[in-house]
């Protein structure tokens, strides 16, 4: 404690939820893990009660964020991984739950994460605002995370997108406790690139465990710009994007052969973009794992100096009701 704010290293047990790690001034700093009974977890840095800087996010059905942070929220380069469903691989009718983020990472008050087949487990509390201070009796409250297009209302959080049937295929993902496991019978994306507030915002790629790939531009969850989705079946739509749906197709562009050349400029300079965002997004997240290790050697730590305290406690506790039990028999 430091004028009479937590300070140090420490234990918090609100709810379903438990921070273990540094506190500086009342606030959750520097390196910490908070985690949920579901198995859902967050390990890495913190600044004023808020994940800022680099940490790695694991939800309780094996899907993962590696990257960046900035006041709460998912912004920079990383990496995520998650279950989606679809419909269909063709071309004409692939629609793309998880490109909206399909609510993967609007979150609910509760923490809730139900998917399609009715199961659920639970994601960490985003904390949106400046969290006020708090006293040895007072704690920081988790904000209700919230999409950020509607910060008033609550969302859910699905690792599992849309409906429908997928192949069978099997993927290496991340366990509540960050243990690689194989997980089969599962429709995997993998997004690597750019996001700005909790969206994949900038450039980036995305590879599905089916063979469909998008590499390019994005805004908002959506692709938005120039990139090219390529198919299992080899189809390729390369051009303009808008909100999630192709407008232009490189391939449609016009008989003049200058404007053709000049758009695949474009959209060659975009891509290699795009593929260079891929590879500073697994830089970063190898950042990021290294901070998360950094932050479970700190709550191993807190769990110490918690446990250390309770002891002290029950010592005072003690020595207070043998000062307590003298005055009275004085009286």
């Amino acid at each position: 404690m430091a004028r009479g704010r937590r300070h140090g290293l420490g234990v918090e047990y609100r709810g379903k939820w438990t921070y273990q790690g540094e506190w500086e001034e009342g606030f959750k700093a520097r390196y910490g893990i908070q985690k949920s009974t579901s198995g859902a977890r967050y390990e890495g840095s913190w600044t004023s009660g808020l994940q800022e800087g680099y940490g790695i996010e694991i939800y309780a059905d094996g899907g993962y964020y590696y990257g960046q942070w900035k006041t709460g929220m998912r912004s920079g380069y990383a990496i995520r991984s998650g279950e989606i469903k679809r419909e269909s691989t063709t071309p004409r009718h692939y629609k793309r739950c998880i490109s909206r983020q399909s609510t993967v990472d609007n979150f609910k008050s509760n923490g809730v994460l139900p998917n399609s087949s009715q199961n659920s487990s639970r994601a960490l509390p985003r904390h949106r605002k400046t969290p006020s201070q708090t006293s040895d009796t007072q704690s920081q409250s988790p904000r209700s995370p919230s999409d950020p297009e509607n910060a008033s209302q609550n969302g859910s959080m699905n690792s599992t997108a849309g409906s429908g049937s997928a192949q069978s295929y099997t993927m290496e993902t991340v366990d509540s406790n960050g243990q690689i496991e194989r997980a089969s019978n599962r429709l995997i994306e993998t997004y690597k690139g750019e996001w700005k507030s909790d969206k994949r915002h900038g450039l980036g790629t995305i590879e599905d465990t089916d063979g469909f790939s998008y590499i390019g531009e994005w805004s908002e969850n959506m692709r938005h710009g120039l990139g090219v989705a390529t198919f299992p079946d080899g189809t390729k739509l390369e051009g303009e994007w808008k909100n999630d749906e192709l407008v232009t197709d490189v391939k449609k562009k016009g008989p003049l052969v200058s404007l053709v050349t000049r758009f695949k400029q474009r959209l060659r300079v975009i891509c290699e973009g795009a593929q260079d965002a891929a590879e500073k997004a697994e830089q970063k997240s190898q950042v990021a794992l290294s901070r998360a290790a950094a932050s479970r050697d700190k709550a191993v730590d807190a769990v110490g100096a918690g446990e250390n305290a309770v002891s002290a406690a029950a010592i005072a506790q003690k020595r207070v009701r043998g000062i307590m039990s003298k005055m009275k028999d004085k009286t």
